[in-house]
């Protein structure tokens, strides 16, 4: 069974037990990171957590980008940690897996039909964001999320889990309690097509897009701080492009940054 997951008191608790630099007392730093985590957001403009949002002194912030005064690359001991959730300590992307385009245009369609709609059913939002080993949405209504990792559709409700293996569209749905739908399909997404066809949406497949949106949305956070003057929108995950992407305004001049992880073109 997956563990309940909060990512920023995993990494709090991770530093805390972890670094012993003389010069630096873990209670002093505040870890954040790039995934959403608990308490669910219940207004508006979001209704979704800032985890890079720093609070209180910035020189205390332990921070995978260059906005605190750590930097998890600062620390050896937090190597591990860090790598597997795309907050220092960087490695290569794994490599394509087998099929890649299919088993990637099958966990498109999940994304924009079934898991995009859970959290739209209940507050109106659709975004969704990069979590460790796949992606998933921020928490929403009573402390709940939903992930698609490992081949699983994981329902975290509180501190109650439960999963789902991913077979088809249908099944899915009928899991998460919503409706598919192709109301978040875009003119790149593929069609929404048989929704009790097997879905190719594997471990393989979930383990290089966690990579790909956890590379993705730490080089995106990054690009947010070039300019102090301009305003940026959250990164997220668009569920009909399939990609994470935020907004740049600096002045009268607009620009989109994302990263899609490809298509049959």
């Amino acid at each position: 069974m997956p563990d309940i997951r909060d990512p920023k008191k995993e990494a709090q608790d991770f530093v805390n037990a972890n670094i012993s630099d003389s010069n630096i007392s873990s209670d002093s730093l505040t870890a954040y990171v790039l995934e959403p985590s608990p308490p669910a957001i219940q207004t508006e403009p979001l209704f979704a957590d800032l985890p890079l949002q720093i609070e209180g002194d910035v020189s205390n912030a332990l921070t995978p980008t260059s906005a605190g005064g750590h930097n998890y690359n600062d620390f050896p001991a937090l190597e591990e940690f860090a790598s597997a959730r795309w907050l220092g300590h960087l490695q290569p992307l794994p490599n394509l897996p087998d099929n890649w385009i299919n088993k990637m245009e099958d966990t498109h369609r999940l994304a924009f039909s079934v898991i995009s709609e859970a959290r739209k059913q209940n507050n109106g939002k659709f975004g969704l964001r990069f979590v460790m080993g796949g992606f998933g949405t921020p928490f929403y209504g009573s402390d709940t999320q939903v992930r698609v990792v490992d081949g699983l559709i994981i329902l975290q409700e509180g501190q109650k889990i439960k999963t789902e293996p991913v077979t088809t569209i249908k099944a899915a749905s009928d899991f998460l309690g919503v409706a598919p739908t192709d109301t978040q399909r875009e003119h790149d997404s593929p069609e929404l097509g048989d929704i009790e066809r097997h879905l190719l949406t594997d471990k393989e497949c979930n383990d290089f897009l966690g990579a790909w949106f956890g590379l993705s949305t730490l080089v995106l956070e990054e690009m947010k701080l070039l300019d102090s003057e301009a305003t940026t929108t959250p990164v997220q995950i668009w569920p009909g492009h399939f990609d994470a992407a935020t907004e740049i305004n600096a002045g009268k001049t607009r620009c989109t940054l994302g990263a899609s992880p490809g298509d049959e073109n």
